[in-house]
């Protein structure tokens, strides 16, 4: 049995009255992902005092989304400390190679 047939799926974001007391946006992401044997949902807080921090929210979703797909779906293990290291592993590397190819040259 499909477990779409067992949860209906919602989402929503509001933004803080402090965001809204200075004019700035809403800098949270939130992603769901699943298909007929799984569900799951990311939410990355953007830095509120960063510029443009919902860019990095949203790139966070994606990156841990990618992650969980590769790292823990396939092998079912969702309590297992490690595959969830795995996880974190693979986002930390990811970013690094993220800044290393923005970074200036020195």
């Amino acid at each position: 049995m499909s477990l779409l047939k067992s949860f209906e799926l919602a989402s929503g974001s509001v933004t803080g009255r402090h965001h809204i007391k200075e004019l700035s946006n809403n800098q949270d992401a939130l992603l769901i992902d699943f298909k007929d044997d799984y569900i799951f949902g990311v939410v990355c807080d953007g830095c509120g005092s960063a510029p443009q921090s919902e860019i990095g929210a949203s790139i966070g979703t994606h990156l841990v989304r990618r992650s969980i797909l590769k790292k823990v779906i396939p092998f079912r293990k969702f309590d297992d400390v490690t595959c969830w290291k795995r996880v974190t592993d693979s986002i930390s590397s990811r970013i690094l190679n993220i800044i290393n190819e923005i970074s200036p040259d020195t």
